[in-house]
This record gives C-alpha cells, sequence and structure tokens, in this order.
C-alpha cells in the first residue's frame, strides 16, 4: 500500500543491506533493550528501497502456537514504537533527541497500532451483537463488518494507485 501510494517502501527485516551503512545511520540511536521490534523504525531510518523482482520468503510457523507467539511479540514491538509519534525521543544514552521521521512514517506506526487493534475490536463485535439486539446489534455488526473488508478495501485502494504498473507479487510456489 505505501509503496503504491507513496512510493515508500516498508522494511520486513529481510533484504540486502549495507552493513557499514546500517550501523553509522543507527549507531546509539534507540534505547538499549526498549524496542523489541526495529525493523519498522530502522526502514524509516535508512529509506528502504524495494525490489519487487526479488523475492524473499520468511517462512510459516509451525504450529498454530508459534504462530501466536510470534504474533504477540511483533505486537508488543508494534507498540513500543510509541514513543516515535513524539518530536522528541530518547537515544541510547537516554538523551532527548529530535525525532527524524516523517509524517508518512509516523503513520505507518499509527496504522501497525491499528492493526494491531482488529483483533480485539472484532471480539468486542462479536460480543456486543451476540448480547443484544437492536440498538446494541447493529453497531456491533457494522464494526465487524468494517473491520472484516478493510484488507480487501486496501487492496482495491493499492491496484487503483498502482495504474499500469507492474503488480507486486507476495507469494508464489515456483
Amino acid at each position: 500500500m505505501y509503496r503504491d501510494a507513496f512510493d515508500r517502501a516498508s522494511y520486513t527485516g529481510k533484504g540486502l543491506i549495507d552493513i557499514d551503512a546500517f550501523l553509522t545511520c543507527l549507531d546509539h540511536r534507540f534505547p538499549e533493550g526498549q524496542v523489541l521490534s526495529h525493523d519498522l523504525l530502522e526502514g524509516e531510518y535508512l529509506h528502504t528501497g524495494l525490489a519487487g523482482d526479488c523475492p524473499v520468503l520468511d517462512s510459516a510457523p509451525q504450529s498454530a502456537l508459534a504462530y501466536y507467539r510470534r504474533l504477540h511479540r511483533w505486537t508488543r514491538g508494534d507498540w513500543q514504537t510509541l514513543p516515535w509519534l513524539r518530536k522528541t525521543v530518547r537515544n541510547e544514552f537516554a538523551q532527548r533527541v529530535e525525532n527524524p521521521l516523517s509524517a508518512l512514517s509516523k503513520w505507518k506506526i499509527l496504522d501497525n497500532l491499528r492493526r494491531s487493534l482488529v483483533p480485539v475490536a472484532l471480539v468486542l463485535a462479536l460480543m456486543l451483537g451476540a448480547c443484544g439486539a437492536g440498538r446494541v446489534f447493529w453497531p456491533g455488526a457494522a464494526l465487524a463488518l468494517a473491520v472484516s473488508v478493510e484488507g480487501v478495501l486496501f487492496q482495491a485502494l493499492a491496484c487503483f494507485l498502482r495504474r499500469g504498473r507492474r503488480g507486486t507479487v507476495h507469494y508464489r510456489t515456483k
């Protein structure tokens, strides 16, 4: 979505990097042990590029428990980026420094936080729908419907914004 709409890719923890440039740009930028998942922050600091014709696939978790453990870790990491919505952030030495992230980068952080709340919103919507009828049912049903079609709407928007550019292959078996 971000690549298609804004021509800005998001780093996902896999790819080719120049280690020296990586260490130079990120040296002492983050508080030690305070951010579990750096992918989004690192990509925004380093201005990630996208090579859509070089697929790099992550292995799928081997069990449902492994999937939920990974999701829990990723969600915790997303919430640990919350301080980067401010004008200043703390570095490794606990000093306040100016936050270099753009408005779009901050929006990506907010979008990750929103995405992490989708399962909670679905459960609440289902509880509202199950516990009542009439006035209570319809808001819950509307919320569940909105959350359910969110992914489809974003994909449709991305296709519209792509306008003739070659599509990105997300998964291929051969």
